[in-house]
């Protein structure tokens, strides 16, 4: 493999470890460090500031895996044997986020409202028909016309996604931060699960955002006792009048 390559997988595995930690992280030494040595493409101390946030911040199995990966690829042995160790000794403590509810809604509308940040701070809201689920820890969308969406992501990760079934009026609500993926493994590997559902225009990125809060979204009709086969009765009965102008 040559070189250009390697260095490219090496990065997207260590932007995967850096992607599980919370957002606080960003403010520790360990991790300013990172992104210098990343800048700089010294790899190898950016994979050290990784493990050194480690040493005194809790982490979970996923960041493990991804730094493991990555010493791997650069050929480091002991630090693999390492890195296996940690991940031995996390577990499988680790709860996502998303829970398995959410996941059937967010598959089964695929239509999500990500609202995202202007760099004047004005707010920006657009809907994804590629909304979908990653892993158990993130969403993803497909860049295909959401260039004001990416532009003001990459200045300020901060987003929000709600996904609601619009017959039974309920859905979620979920706040992250996104990072923009470009011609990296992410990228390589969203742009397949895209083809594997059939999409076949062009993908310029892909947004995976790490969802670091999700509450329920719930249509005040239910305070009123409303069951949800009434809630979503009176929607089809709505949206059969305004589609196929059909009155019951």
């Amino acid at each position: 493999m040559d070189l250009p390559k390697l260095w490219t997988l090496v990065r997207a595995d260590l932007a995967k470890a850096r992607h599980t930690l919370r957002t606080q992280a960003a403010s520790h030494k360990a991790i300013a460090k990172y992104q210098d040595f990343l800048d700089h493409n010294e790899l190898e101390l950016g994979c050290d500031m990784l493990e050194t946030y480690a040493e005194d911040q809790k982490v979970n199995k996923e960041f493990w895996l991804a730094l493991r990966d990555a010493a791997a690829r650069m050929e480091l042995p002991d630090r693999v044997r390492r890195y296996q160790k940690a991940l031995l000794l996390a577990g499988d403590t680790h709860m996502g986020i998303l829970t398995d509810d959410m996941k059937r809604v967010v598959r089964e509308q695929r239509l999500g409202y990500i609202a995202t940040v202007c760099p004047d701070g004005t707010p920006n809201l657009s809907p994804k028909g590629t909304t979908a689920v990653w892993d158990d820890d993130h969403l993803v969308f497909a860049d295909i016309r959401s260039p004001q969406s990416v532009q003001n992501i990459e200045h300020n990760p901060s987003v929000e996604v709600n996904v609601v079934d619009p017959l039974v009026r309920k859905g979620y609500r979920f706040k992250g931060r996104g990072v923009v993926h470009r011609s990296d493994e992410v990228f390589q590997r969203g742009c397949q699960m895209y083809r594997d559902t059939g999409l076949t225009i062009e993908i310029r990125a892909v947004v995976l955002i790490r969802v670091e809060r999700a509450l329920p979204l719930i249509s005040p009709a239910y305070d009123r006792g409303k069951t949800e086969e009434q809630v979503k009765d009176r929607w089809r009965r709505y949206w059969r009048k305004l589609w196929e102008g059909v009155e019951e």
